[in-house]
């Protein structure tokens, strides 16, 4: 009972001692921002309120090019404990109350036409960040932030938004308080992107968990912000020239992309990233310390006919007979004719190249060829490689380069040499082929016809097969524990 008064004395202090704040100004511009009549939070989520805290237009407009970067700056700290919370003679098994911890948001809405008389009324409103929560120790990424800065999507639409800064207080558990203002900005250059939007009030219910949390007891493990599902789509610095036929993600969350203009391009994901173990890409200073989203990191030289397939390791791989800290991330592409390639994408190094017309051996050859791969997937482990193609069959192929100590005699031929052929029994166009990611035993294929098959590569078998479709199936995916559900039925391993 002595915890809990404690508690209750504490959470009372802090709610009338807590402090309050505005954000005053857009990249220093306080004329650009419609100013509150004071500092205390609107505590309503359905109050038309908590669009702009009934704030009046604004004289100034801020100009921000997209793809640039907005900050809305605060009279105080965000998520800051106040000096009278941090008096409070606590009973030691208690923990200090966390301030006013809190998720924070940015949106934008367009303005049909003068954003100064726009009040941001309907189904205009979109997110373009957020800062969620952290933990262990619990807390959020706005803490003692005197500003939310945050980058203009490159490829929205010019003209003039509201811009609306949102910080949600959660420090009084199931009555949240919303500390809003909105500015006035003017984008210039962009696209023609369309978001998803919503309506502010409207955009999040009180009953939301992110809402209604106590974020004292238990302490949270999860926690999801309020409102819009939060994706931001980066514009690629420099995109490719012609469609993207194929992209993976690699276990650092960057992006590999293969394009019909030839090239193999690797890209980052992240806001902001080290360029530490990086070669520079041409387009990125020498000095360059960190790279913003969607910058490209590294491309290698195009191929005369486009890349349709592509496969990297589920997980990075140390080459053999090297040092721990050697480690080689490897990825797979293949030509719209046939031409495999493997790179290293953390050095840039290629590994190996499998042309098409070479005189080949081992199963599935005939006459000294073999049939060019479509699909092409590399096993976890970096060391061998599905394919399939027009005779329906998949074939298993040495991932070793050709010049690695690392070659076993079952894998003398280097790179690309045949290991297994695998027929399905159905002579049909092979389209995708993808290892399980929890068992490189097993490989699943789908052809021209709809069927797909699981193989057992140890015994070059077909395990399993089913119609799933009435036309080709262009590609499919394994659940993270190699089980899934599939349409009505519970099928066994894949996912198309």
């Amino acid at each position: 009972m002595k915890l809990f008064s404690a508690f209750t004395i504490a959470s009372a202090l802090f709610s009338s001692a807590s402090a309050h704040y505005i954000f005053t100004n857009i990249n220093g511009n306080s004329a650009a921002v419609r100013q509150p009549a004071n500092n205390s939070p609107v505590t309503s989520v359905t109050s038309s309120a908590v669009r702009c805290n009934s704030a009046a237009s604004a004289s100034a407009v801020v100009n921000v090019a997209a793809g640039g970067s907005i900050t809305f700056g605060l009279d105080n700290t965000v998520c800051s404990r106040t000096t009278a919370m941090d008096r409070i003679d606590k009973a030691p098994a208690f923990p200090e109350p966390p301030g006013t911890l809190s998720p924070a948001s940015l949106y934008l809405a367009r303005a049909p036409s003068d954003v100064k008389t726009f009040n941001g009324d309907g189904q205009v409103w979109f997110k373009i960040a957020e800062w969620g929560a952290t933990f262990n120790p619990f807390s959020f990424k706005c803490y003692n932030l005197n500003a939310l800065t945050a980058t203009i999507p490159r490829s929205i639409s010019a003209g003039q938004y509201l811009v609306r800064a949102e910080q949600i207080g959660l420090h009084v558990a199931g009555a949240p308080q919303f500390y809003v203002s909105c500015g006035q900005i003017n984008v210039t250059g962009g696209g023609s992107a369309n978001p998803s939007k919503v309506s502010i009030p409207g955009y999040v219910s009180a009953s939301d968990p992110g809402l209604t949390v106590n974020i004292y007891n238990p302490v949270p493990t999860a926690y999801k912000v309020p409102s819009l599902q939060f994706v931001h789509s980066h514009d690629a610095l420099r995109p490719h020239s012609a469609a993207i036929w194929a992209l993976a993600v690699t276990p650092s969350a960057d992006v590999l992309t293969a394009s019909l203009d030839g090239t193999l391009a690797l890209y980052t994901s992240n806001v902001t990233q080290s360029t530490s173990g990086f070669p520079k890409d041409e387009d990125i200073p020498s000095d360059a310390q960190e790279l913003d989203a969607g910058a490209r990191i590294r491309t290698w030289p195009a191929h005369p006919l486009a890349w349709v397939s592509l496969s990297v390791t589920a997980n990075p791989t140390r080459s053999e007979g090297s040092d721990e800290s050697d480690v080689s991330r490897k990825a797979l592409v293949n030509s719209i004719a046939g031409t495999t390639m493997l790179v290293d994408y953390t050095s840039g190094e290629v590994l190996g190249t499998k042309n098409i017309g070479e005189k080949q051996s081992g199963p599935g050859t005939s006459s000294g060829y073999a049939e060019p791969a479509w699909s092409v997937s590399l096993a976890s482990d970096g060391k061998t490689y599905a394919s399939t193609g027009g005779s329906g069959s998949v074939t298993i192929h040495s991932a070793i380069p050709s010049s690695s100590s690392a070659k076993s005699d079952s894998m003398e031929e280097g790179f690309g040499s045949r290991l297994a052929d695998i027929p399905t029994g159905r002579v049909k166009f092979g389209m995708f082929v993808d290892h399980c990611p929890t068992d490189d035993n097993k490989v699943a294929m789908s052809n021209e016809t709809g069927q797909v098959f699981i193989l057992d590569v140890e015994k070059a078998t077909v395990s399993t097969s089913w119609a799933s479709h009435a036309m080709p199936v262009r590609s499919l995916g394994w659940s993270g524990d190699g089980n899934v559900g599939f349409g009505p039925l519970i099928m066994e391993e894949a996912l198309v």
